[in-house]
């Protein structure tokens, strides 16, 4: 699944430059994918993130990766940025719903990354509904949050359309003053 992933993040990173894009991002757990988390997380060493980083490079852009990261003995759902000089940062979701803590170990940092003269924080899935999370992060001077989803709830039954009225339900708890 994950070289089979790689090449999708290689073919959107190639028409994300050719649009002009500075910045290409990628959903919750992209590039090792949802299931099975356990068994497919990855150092932020592996080759596939060196590939990823010179492509970047090559393309002149940064990429927000989604992956299952193993660092030691631990896994987390985490985001990376990468770039032209390697991972600029890392940031690890910190509220996991149930199902996931039986696999992932929560973050405790909420870092803000420089991208394409803006400041980036990133609230991974459950991160975002939780209105605390985009909100020390703007704290802490994020102008963009960027939020992967690997959203799966049975509510919306795969419509998008019902996804985004629950998205725009919620928003008042992220920015009441919008």
């Amino acid at each position: 699944e994950k070289d089979w992933n790689l090449l999708r993040h290689i073919k959107w990173m190639r028409r994300a430059a050719e649009q002009g894009a500075h910045v290409v991002a990628f959903p919750e757990c992209s590039l090792t994918g949802y299931g099975g988390m356990a068994e497919t997380a990855i150092a932020v060493d592996d080759e596939a993130i060196s590939q990823i980083i010179r492509l970047a490079g090559d393309l002149g852009l940064q990429a927000l990766v989604g992956l299952g990261e193993r660092d030691r003995d631990l896994v987390y759902s985490s985001c990376i940025l990468l770039g032209e000089g390697g991972v600029t940062g890392v940031m690890r979701k910190i509220n996991c719903i149930p199902e996931e803590s039986k696999i992932y170990a929560s973050g405790h940092e909420f870092p803000v990354f420089e991208v394409a003269g803006r400041r980036l924080g990133v609230a991974i899935c459950a991160d975002a509904s939780v209105y605390e999370v985009p909100k020390i992060l703007a704290l802490r001077g994020a102008e963009i949050v960027f939020c992967p989803h690997a959203n799966g709830h049975p509510g919306f039954r795969g419509s998008p359309i019902r996804w985004r009225r629950w998205r725009l339900s919620c928003w008042r708890r992220f920015a009441p003053d919008c």
